[in-house]
């Protein structure tokens, strides 16, 4: 049977010079709060920044928010460039290690990738609507998380910042560790192991009397909460099916799917 890494997760114990140089770095000045689980600043309460320290149930969370520019959906005039955006983002990770570290272990190969998203909206130039024009409302900043070429997702392990009307964003949330390392290996599932558990899943439901298919199976790795003991990145299948009725034909439109989360080892 073949078996896949398990692995520990680090996160890293930010020292209050850090924090404050990133308060600073966003231009948020403010008194700090510290306490054994998190680092916390806040500015007219409407400007704050906070760090999760590990031990705590979301550790490496760093979150900031800005409440003093336009809301999340609220249109601009003028917004900040993509490559602009990118290349802050970049430099921004650099200069306080908030990214992923590279590996001394040559069993765990780590890819991470940033992508910029612009996100505008058609309006009307005149009552008719025959004049319209594009208006930027957000341009958004993702990742791609990867462990030996295994997609992670999970609330730990993504990276999302919102930019409004300036280079500093408006909304920061970086759930990601520092370092990982190989826990244990354990026996793996099949595909077919998991195509029996969904089965067994749907009849515990009582759903036996519906159709269903198996539109897509995917394997990755699951960063989730910290619950105490060993802090684990876990692989999981991830299942999508679809839900159909006996009745329907082959034509029939499609029903709805569901995604299912198993693990992939024992």
């Amino acid at each position: 049977m073949p078996e896949i890494p398990v692995f520990r997760i680090h996160t890293e114990r930010i020292e209050t010079n850090k924090f404050e140089a990133i308060a600073d770095h966003l231009g948020l000045h403010g008194k700090l709060v510290t306490t054994q689980e998190a680092l916390f600043m806040q500015e007219d309460q409407r400007r704050a920044l906070a760090y999760a320290q590990p031990g705590s149930r979301f550790a490496g969370l760093l979150f900031f928010t800005d409440q003093t520019q336009p809301g999340m959906a609220a249109r601009v005039e003028h917004a900040p460039g993509s490559e602009e955006v990118g290349a802050w983002t970049d430099e921004f990770l650099k200069r306080f290690q908030l990214g992923p570290r590279e590996m001394e272990d040559k069993r765990i190969q780590v890819s991470f990738a940033t992508r910029v998203l612009r996100t505008e909206s058609v309006v009307k130039e005149d009552r008719e609507g025959k004049e319209v024009k594009r208006v930027p409302i957000k341009t958004d900043v993702a990742s791609d998380l990867r462990v030996n070429g295994h997609h992670v997702t999970g609330p730990r392990a993504k990276l999302r910042l919102v930019f409004k009307t300036s280079r500093v964003p408006v909304w920061i949330h970086r759930a990601l560790w520092e370092k990982l390392e190989v826990f244990e290996t354990r026996p793996m599932l099949t595909e077919d192991d998991v195509y029996r558990m969904v089965s067994d899943r749907i009849s515990k439901r009582g759903e036996t009397r519906r159709a269903w298919r198996l539109v897509d199976i995917r394997l990755a790795y699951f960063a989730g909460e910290f619950s105490g003991g060993p802090d684990l990145l876990l692989p999981y299948y991830f299942a999508e099916i679809e839900m159909r009725d006996p009745k329907d034909g082959e034509r029939a439109r499609q029903g709805p799917r569901q995604l299912i989360q198993i693990p992939a080892c024992e």
